[in-house]
């Protein structure tokens, strides 16, 4: 009988151990699940950004294709008037 009480004390210890090991690895599934999805909202925050960037490096180009072809006039008109 003193067996049978022994065994099932360490059954229950095991158990136990168990049981912490899995709340212990549910709190780090939980903390890994927070981590991925911080991780998930930076990366749509840093495609957002990309895209301003893209758009705004586009306007860029623009305008100083725009700014360039102002030179090239004012440059121009400016030849013609030292030649008359």
């Amino acid at each position: 009988m003193h067996r049978i009480v022994q065994a099932s004390e360490r059954c229950l210890d095991m158990v136990r151990m168990i049981a912490t090991a899995t709340e212990q690895q549910s709190t780090a599934m939980e903390e890994v699940s927070t981590t991925m999805e911080n991780i998930s909202s930076v990366a749509k925050t840093s495609q957002k950004a990309i895209t301003q960037i893209t758009s705004a490096t586009n306007e860029l180009s623009h305008l100083s294709g725009n700014l360039q072809g102002s030179i090239g006039w004012f440059k121009m008109n400016g030849k013609m008037n030292e030649e008359k």
